[in-house]
């Protein structure tokens, strides 16, 4: 009777460690949990969604133009719409108290909120996708 050959393949370079994690990373990484989201990220939300609670009227295209008008910093004009120079005061406030974070950091976290706001609305006028979506995440 023969006996049982390992097969050699699993055996080559063993001195060799791979890291490999494929495309889409450690899923089961707990940074990537709502919780544990960058510091400035998650104020931002928490002041998104309250300010829709207050404000039946404020919409994801609101929210668009206000983060977007942050990251210009001070070389943006002022908008027009007084809803969006609102959620950019307010945004600059949450900047303020939140002083300790990097602002690499903070501009990564505006644009994390960037592209949320692209992947759960249309930016149609009056809609609240992105809205209705981080209210479950913050209130």
């Amino acid at each position: 009777m023969a006996k049982f050959k390992p097969p050699k393949r699993l055996f080559k370079n063993k001195e060799v460690v791979h890291s490999y994690r494929g495309r889409r990373g450690n899923l089961a990484d707990p940074t990537r949990s709502p919780a544990h989201r960058p510091d400035g990220l998650q104020h931002v939300e928490f002041a998104f969604a309250a300010s829709a609670l207050k404000d039946a009227q404020l919409d994801d295209r609101a929210v668009f133009e206000a983060v977007q008008l942050s990251m210009m910093g001070s070389n943006a004009e002022e908008p027009a719409d007084p809803k969006v120079a609102g959620l950019r005061a307010l945004i600059e406030s949450v900047r303020e108290t939140r002083s300790n974070v990097p602002d690499s950091e903070w501009a990564g976290s505006l644009r994390r909120v960037m592209g949320s706001i692209q992947n759960h609305s249309g930016l149609a006028p009056g809609e609240k996708s992105y809205l209705t979506f981080v209210r479950r995440y913050v209130s």
